[in-house]
């Protein structure tokens, strides 16, 4: 975590000294956007201690790989600022040491937990993880969430070819006789497939329309189901309109070969 401006923690921060603290970025940018923080102080209701800022560190996403959402950020933001353990203390006694290797880090855990034992008898070391695992079980929940979503895709994805497909097939049954009649006097193959076709771009025309004013109605509620990409997002929305496309145009190939081949002889003989 770099120190990009001003100073980190040193020997002068000591309790009884000046309480000071590091913001991050975004702090910065949302209390003195475009001045010099370094000398500030600020005020929080956590400790009631007005603190001197004495350096900008970089922003880190300490609550999880997304950012937190906040209504007065342009984007996303997620505020953060450091007290020196000589001034602040312990907090609620629970402390979380942070350990690079070059090595196995779970190869570390058992000197880990000798260290401490040697420094502090009694301190319980509760848990011993890698940055990795740590990731993984953060991810756990969002990959069966996209898991979940992927199969209610798919499953959609099905519901939607095949209603399109029942819809236009029993349409080309009900006008069995009028598309017979209308080659009898001359009509193409082009044009009575383009016209089941036509058909089947309308259905999914109408189906895209509702759901697009659906994202954008239901917009707070699948915000947070979503990772670097907005709700109204218009290259996602195109994405799944041209998918919603392609699902109707092949489903509609199915009923519109049947029309093509309608016999004009057989189609007078249907009751």
């Amino acid at each position: 975590m770099p120190i990009e401006l001003g100073r980190a923690f040193g020997p002068e921060d000591v309790p009884g000294s000046e309480a000071v603290a590091i913001v991050d970025r975004d702090l910065v940018r949302f209390l003195w956007p475009g001045e010099n923080p370094i000398g500030r102080r600020f005020r929080t209701s956590e400790s009631g201690l007005w603190l001197t800022v004495v350096g900008v560190a970089g922003d880190v996403d300490l609550m999880g790989y997304a950012d937190l959402q906040y209504p007065y950020c342009a984007g996303t933001c997620d505020f953060e600022y450091y007290r020196p353990l000589s001034q602040a203390g312990f907090g609620g006694g629970l402390v979380t040491f942070v350990l690079r290797t070059p090595g196995d880090p779970a190869a570390l855990a058992p000197t880990v937990r000798e260290v401490v034992r040697a420094v502090d008898p009694e301190a319980p070391v509760t848990r011993v993880a890698t940055a990795m695992q740590l990731l993984r079980e953060e991810l756990d929940q969002e990959r069966f969430v996209l898991r979940l979503v992927s199969l209610f895709t798919l499953l959609a994805i099905i519901l939607a070819g095949t209603g399109v497909y029942g819809v236009l097939a029993y349409g080309v049954a009900r006008r069995t006789r009028e598309i017979g009649v209308c080659v009898a006097l001359g009509a193409r193959s082009e044009q009575v497939v383009s016209d089941v076709l036509k058909r089947g771009i309308g259905f999914a025309a109408a189906g895209c329309t509702l759901g697009a004013i659906g994202a954008l109605a239901a917009h707070r509620l699948i915000r947070g189901l979503l990772y670097d990409i907005g709700p109204t997002d218009p290259v996602a929305l195109a994405a799944a309109t041209v998918l919603i496309a392609a699902v109707a145009i092949a489903a509609s190939l199915g009923p519109a070969r049947r029309a093509v081949r309608i016999s004009p002889v057989e189609s007078m003989r249907v009751d």
